[in-house]
């Protein structure tokens, strides 16, 4: 009898401590899915974050500014590309804006209204240009710039279509897409130039007069560009730096 307690004794307290062994297996496993999980969700907010404070966008060359009659400035042109670590970026109108603010003229949330593309024609040899609204309908279309990217050309074209004070359109200028298909993701290899345009005297650059871009793309920091116009603007192109 005495044997027999010792047995059922034996067996209960190997129950018990097997109970107790699964209790903690399961503590265990739900203590470490809930580790990974939390160490998955940081990963994913930290590159959430390095990709909202990264350039998605940087100046690829000299910001250039154009006179007609000197004095004032038409245009200016900022050429742009994709930053290292980044594979495209989205520049459609409806998900990127461009600010604009100067010193006389004041500041436009956002001034940017098209979109277009610099093709060379494979039978004429000559580039045409091709512009279009944010809906996707053509406001230019295969409009002859010459046997060069000729930016005076391309700027005669848009205050010819475009009616309005001020505004930017941005031109993919090397683009490895077809342009049919009116792709708007800057990507890497591919070169644009953001050409703002000042239709209206009033807001026209003058000499001292100091500018500021801002482009915002859906992701990413703001690539913001600041100049200040010469003490002398003379008929023809000028390098702000």
């Amino acid at each position: 009898m005495r044997r027999g307690k010792r047995a059922m004794v034996g067996i209960e307290a190997a129950i018990v401590l097997i109970a107790f062994v699964i209790v903690a297996a399961a503590l265990a496993f739900v203590v470490l899915n809930m580790g990974f999980f939390t160490t998955q969700r940081s990963s994913i907010v930290i590159r959430s974050g390095l990709g909202e404070a990264s350039t998605a966008l940087e100046v690829d060359g000299s910001v250039l500014a154009y006179s007609q009659y000197g004095e004032r400035v038409n245009y200016t042109v900022i050429p742009i590309k994709v930053s290292p670590g980044r594979h495209f970026v989205d520049l459609h109108p409806s998900r990127a804006s461009i600010l604009y603010w100067s010193t006389e003229a004041g500041s436009y949330a956002d001034i940017y209204v098209a979109y277009g593309y610099v093709i060379k024609n494979a039978t004429t040899g000559r580039y045409e240009l091709f512009v279009y609204k944010p809906d996707g309908s053509a406001w230019i279309s295969a409009a002859d710039i010459g046997t060069a990217i000729n930016l005076t050309a391309i700027w005669s074209q848009l205050v010819t279509a475009i009616d309005e004070a001020i505004y930017a359109v941005i031109i993919w200028i090397d683009s490895n897409q077809d342009y049919t298909k009116q792709d708007t993701n800057l990507e890497i290899g591919e070169k644009a130039i953001i050409m703002i345009v000042y239709e209206d005297p009033d807001v026209q650059p003058t000499v001292y007069q100091a500018v500021k871009v801002e482009v915002k793309p859906p992701e990413g920091a703001t690539l913001t560009v600041e100049r200040t116009m010469p003490p002398g603007i003379p008929v023809g192109v000028i390098d702000l730096g």
